[in-house]
């Protein structure tokens, strides 16, 4: 099979479709992902970096409730548009894990990440019009959370608490250019 960037597959398909597709067939998502061959890399790697394309969503505020034919109380997220943004990035960050041979770190951790919020329908549409400075919407520490806990479902990382040092930014998309993230993991030695 030829080689496809998994990101852009998996900014056609939103939620389930993508996971299913990419996670639940291990073989299949290491042929689709690995660049001609299929060798792994014998020497771990020390960085990884993937794009995840999608609107990304904040995970912060919980509500919680009391299931009535159970009794037992249930806490969910407030935001509905969590679940599929964090499976959108544990999916990529498992196609990128194994296109990469990246084995689970169980040390420190820096984590770069780079959000790309859809422009807005005031942002100038043509010419060198660039959008002004994000200065308010999404909490970038909330999107921080949610990008964390998916790594940490990924594999990337035993828990978020191996995180040492944390460099984050958001910006709004340029003209033709899809909302997303990028994120880098890197050992830190």
């Amino acid at each position: 099979m030829a080689w496809r960037d998994p990101s852009a597959v998996l900014a056609n398909k939103q939620g389930k479709a993508a996971i299913r597709k990419f996670c639940c067939k291990p073989n299949d998502a290491h042929d689709v992902v690995a660049p001609l061959s299929t060798k792994m890399p014998s020497v771990p790697a020390q960085s990884l970096s993937f794009r995840v394309y999608g609107n990304p969503a904040t995970q912060g505020s919980a509500r919680a409730f009391v299931n009535k034919k159970t009794g037992r109380a249930i806490v969910t997220s407030d935001n509905t548009k969590l679940k599929p943004w964090r499976k959108l990035v544990t999916a990529a960050a498992i196609i990128a894990m194994r296109a990469e041979g990246w084995t689970m770190a169980d040390h420190a951790v820096s984590m770069e990440m780079e959000f790309i919020l859809p422009r807005l329908k005031s942002h100038p549409t043509t010419g060198k019009g660039k959008p002004p400075i994000m200065n308010r919407g999404l909490d970038l520490d909330k999107l921080e959370r949610a990008v964390n806990d998916s790594c940490g479902d990924a594999g990337i990382f035993v828990d978020d608490s191996r995180i040492v040092e944390h460099r984050t930014r958001k910006r709004w998309a340029e003209i033709g250019e899809a909302p997303g993230a990028i994120v880098t993991v890197r050992i830190v030695e």
